[in-house]
């Protein structure tokens, strides 16, 4: 799954992939099963950042892994997301 991101970004991703655990905050999540792997869309939407994993517990997104998530995409801007970017195309 991962790695057909990586290789065709999120907009070639089934849409039964993937889910937003919670707008307000941008946080989305892999699903996988009863796995989810939290992630949030870094340097301009550009890339995926995948922060907390874990297994469902109920209808809703697990708030816990919702609360990390944002704690560290909140951690990722604060420290400034100047990443340059380096395609297959640039190497």
């Amino acid at each position: 799954m991962l790695a057909h991101v990586a290789e065709h970004g999120l907009a070639e991703t089934p849409a039964k992939w993937t889910h937003p655990a919670n707008k307000e905050q941008g946080i989305d999540e892999f699903i996988k099963g009863d796995l989810r792997l939290m992630f949030f869309k870094g340097n301009g939407r550009q890339i995926v950042v995948c922060t907390v994993g874990g297994m469902k517990k109920g209808q809703k997104a697990d708030k816990q892994l919702v609360s990390q998530s944002a704690k560290l995409k909140d951690a990722y801007e604060a420290a400034g997301t100047n990443i340059e970017v380096i395609t297959d195309e640039d190497a």
